[in-house]
Order: C-alpha cells, then sequence, then structure tokens
C-alpha cells in the first residue's frame, strides 16, 4: 500500500491556478504539460499501458474530462492502450478456458449446454468463424410461379 501512496503522490500535481475554469481542456493539457512534465508523461504512460481513464483521474485527482483529452491528444497512445488491454483480455480468456477445462466434469447437466454453446459461439469469433447464420428465403408468389410456367415452352409429344 505505501508503494502506491508513493506513486499517487508523484503524479498527484499541486495544480497551479493560472489554468483559469474556463479553459478549454485542450489548453487545460498544454498547461499541464508545460508546469508538471512528469505529471504528463506519467499520465501518457499510463494510457500507453492501458490504464483506463478512470483509474488515472482517481490517481492523479484531476478530471476524467482532462484525461481524456490527453488521450484524445495522442491517438499512437490509445492504439497502444487498446493492445495492452487486449493482451490482458487474452491472458484472462486463456485462464479461464484452463480453469473451466480443469472443471468441466463439475459443471451441473443443466448448464452444461449454455456453457458449450458459448463456448463455441466464442472459439468462432475468436477464429475468425461465423457466429450466427442468418438464411434468407425468397418463396415465390403466385403471380411469380404462373409467369414462371408460363415462360416454359409447351412441350410437344413425339411420336
Amino acid at each position: 500500500m505505501k508503494a502506491a501512496k508513493t506513486v499517487e503522490e508523484e503524479l498527484r500535481p499541486d495544480l497551479p491556478a493560472t489554468i483559469p475554469a474556463y479553459a478549454t481542456l485542450t489548453l487545460q493539457a498544454q498547461e499541464l504539460m508545460d508546469q508538471s512534465s512528469e505529471v504528463y508523461a506519467g499520465i501518457v504512460g499510463r494510457l500507453a499501458d492501458g490504464d483506463t481513464t478512470a483509474s488515472i483521474a482517481r490517481l492523479t485527482g484531476l478530471p476524467i474530462q482532462l484525461i481524456r483529452k490527453i488521450r484524445e491528444l495522442h491517438p499512437v497512445f490509445i492504439e497502444a492502450g487498446r493492445r495492452a488491454a487486449n493482451a490482458r483480455i487474452e491472458e484472462a480468456l486463456h485462464a479461464s478456458a484452463q480453469r473451466l477445462a480443469d472443471n468441466v466434469d463439475k459443471i451441473p447437466l443443466r448448464q452444461l449446454p449454455i456453457a458449450l454453446g458459448i463456448l463455441v459461439d466464442k472459439a468462432q469469433l475468436l477464429t475468425g468463424g461465423p457466429t450466427a447464420r442468418v438464411e434468407h428465403k425468397h418463396v415465390p408468389t403466385k403471380e411469380e410461379l404462373d409467369a414462371f410456367f408460363n415462360s416454359i415452352p409447351s412441350a410437344k409429344e413425339v411420336s
């Protein structure tokens, strides 16, 4: 807990009174970068690591809108954050799949079809397979059938 306090103390800036309340978020981000570059760099680094804007706002005490603006100003870090978050999701997925495989015989029989259906659907999604099947059927109307049959030439009887 002490290490977390130290990090929080390092990232929580003493905001100067020079940032007016009416300033745009872009101006506020620029002021923060100019006046507390370490804090700004810490925010950008956490965004690149995939931390959420809400967690960074709680940690720094800055408004979440400002953190979102900083993220918006650095699109390369948005993608890096997305990749970091996806890596964590994949790790959780792997651990969950292993746990499911290890405990599949403990799943109640009435819940097994649901678990299996979800598992198959997600496996298809991850491998690029279809996750839904939609059929479009065209049933001809009586008029369309009549027109079709009338367009067929009459068969002549061959003797």
